[in-house]
């Protein structure tokens, strides 16, 4: 098989680590912008807008874990094991303990966001419906 044939399999494990770290930096802009507008508001302190708040930052916080740990998991790929392709692909395959505890890791903020996030939605949801069960369901 020829170098033109061999497809390496790292190469957009690597492209989605940095391009998820890019795109959080841009989300660290937006979410700066979207509370400076809320503090920069001085209308009244609902109860639903303060908890909307704390979600975003919850939601943040999660972002911010899971891009850390995919960016210890491409360390531990590339750095810790990228000797030759070989090692690389074998580290991401191994049943490691600093590989399961990253994987987990990832996992459950990922679960956490997506969970908010839908939760959200259904709350803005019913919120504009009317609070209408059948619109949602």
């Amino acid at each position: 098989m020829s170098d033109e044939e061999y497809v390496n399999p790292l190469g957009p494990f690597l492209n989605e680590s940095l391009l998820g770290t890019f795109c959080h930096g841009i989300y660290t802009c937006t979410l700066a912008v979207t509370l400076w507008s809320i503090a920069s508001n001085k209308g009244r302190q609902t109860k639903a807008r303060n908890t909307m708040i704390l979600i975003i930052i919850i939601l943040y916080i999660s972002t911010t874990i899971y891009v850390a740990v995919t960016w210890n998991f491409t360390q531990y790929t590339f750095v810790k094991n990228g000797e030759t392709v070989a090692t690389a692909i074998q580290a991401t395959i191994s049943s490691s303990s600093s590989w399961l505890i990253l994987h987990w890791s990832a996992g459950i903020t990922s679960g956490i966001n997506t969970t908010i996030a839908d939760a959200i939605m259904i709350w803005r949801c019913w919120v504009i419906w009317g609070g209408r069960y059948e619109t949602i369901v």
